[in-house]
C-alpha cells in the first residue's frame, strides 16, 4: 500500500526555476554504443547532440523524457516502449547532460555487466558543451512516500543532496548508508538479485551479482557495491522528471516503484502550482 504525506507549502512558483548562470548541456560529438540486453539480444545506441531536452528515438518515434510516459516493468524502468533506461539516465545526470537524442536500435538499452560503466566511458569520451540556453531546475516539494516498508522523503532546497539507507535484513548485506557525491563513485557498481544457492544462474552470472545466504557471486568489487548500485538506480529513476532538480532526498530501502511513484507525485504537484 502507498502512503503519502505532502506539504502544502510550495517550493517555488511555476513549474521550474531558471538556474542563475548555468546553461543546458549536450554532448560535443556523435557516438555509438552496443551491448547485450537482459533479454539476450544485442542493442545498439546512437548518441546525437541535441538542444531540446532528453529524447529517445525508437522505430521512428520520439519519446521526450517525462514522468507521463515512464513505467516500471520486470524491475526495469521504461520510457515509452524503451526499457532499461535507468543506468544511462544516472550517468546523464551525473555528467550534467540535460539535452541529448538517444537513438535506440532494439527494445531496451544494454545491461552490459550490470553497471553503468560503459555508458560513463562512452559519454565522457564524446565530450560535452554548454548550449546558449539557461538551465531549468525543478524544485522538489516537501513530501514523504512509503511503499511496502520502503520510504523516501524530500525536503525543499536549492541544492541536490541524496542519501540512502539500505538494510535488506540479509546475513551477507549489513545495514549501510551512502550519500551522493560523484557519479564516478557509482558507475562501476553492478545490479544484484537475491537468489537461492542452487540457482543455475550463479554458475555464469553475467549481468551483476547473485546474492544467497551463503555468499555473493561473483565476488563484489567492494563491500558496499550493492548500496552503490541502489543509489545509482535512485538517481536514474529521479531523472525521469525530465530535467535537473533540487532538494534533499533521504531514502530507506529504495526501489524502482517507490522512486517512480515519487517522481509522478512531484510532477503532478509541479503542474498544479
Amino acid at each position: 500500500m502507498w502512503s503519502v504525506t505532502a506539504s502544502t507549502t510550495m517550493a517555488a512558483s511555476g513549474n521550474c526555476l531558471l538556474s542563475e548562470g548555468l546553461r543546458r548541456r549536450t554532448i560535443l560529438n556523435r557516438g555509438e554504443l552496443s551491448g547485450p540486453t537482459i533479454s539476450g539480444e544485442i542493442s545498439r545506441l546512437i548518441f546525437h547532440p541535441y538542444d531540446r531536452g532528453i529524447v529517445f528515438l525508437n522505430k521512428g518515434r520520439r519519446y521526450h523524457l517525462s514522468p507521463e510516459i515512464v513505467s516500471v516493468r520486470d524491475h526495469k524502468v521504461s520510457i515509452g516502449p524503451v526499457g532499461m533506461v535507468e543506468h544511462l539516465l544516472a550517468v546523464l545526470l551525473g555528467l550534467k547532460i540535460d539535452c541529448i537524442l538517444v537513438e535506440v536500435l532494439g527494445r531496451e538499452l544494454p545491461i552490459f555487466d550490470g553497471s553503468a560503466r560503459e555508458y560513463f566511458r562512452s559519454l565522457t569520451g564524446l565530450g560535452t558543451y554548454e548550449l546558449d540556453q539557461p538551465q531549468r531546475v525543478f524544485p522538489l516539494d516537501e513530501m514523504e512516500l512509503t511503499y511496502r516498508g520502503s520510504r523516501i522523503s524530500v525536503i525543499p532546497g536549492s541544492r541536490l543532496e541524496i542519501t540512502i539507507i539500505y538494510d535488506p535484513h540479509h546475513p551477507k548485506l549489513p545495514r549501510q548508508n551512502l550519500s551522493f557525491s560523484s557519479i564516478t563513485n557509482l558507475v562501476w557498481a553492478r545490479t544484484f538479485a537475491f537468489v537461492q544457492p542452487d540457482d543455475p544462474r550463479l554458475t555464469n552470472y553475467r549481468f551483476g551479482l547473485g546474492i544467497t545466504r551463503e555468499g555473493i557471486r561473483p565476488p563484489p568489487r567492494s563491500p558496499d557495491e550493492p548500496i552503490r548500485h541502489k543509489l545509482l538506480d535512485l538517481i536514474g529513476d529521479l531523472y525521469t522528471l525530465g530535467q535537473p532538480f533540487s532538494g534533499t532526498i533521504l531514502a530507506y530501502n529504495p526501489n524502482h516503484r517507490l522512486n517512480i511513484g515519487l517522481v509522478r507525485l512531484q510532477h503532478q504537484k509541479g503542474y498544479n502550482r
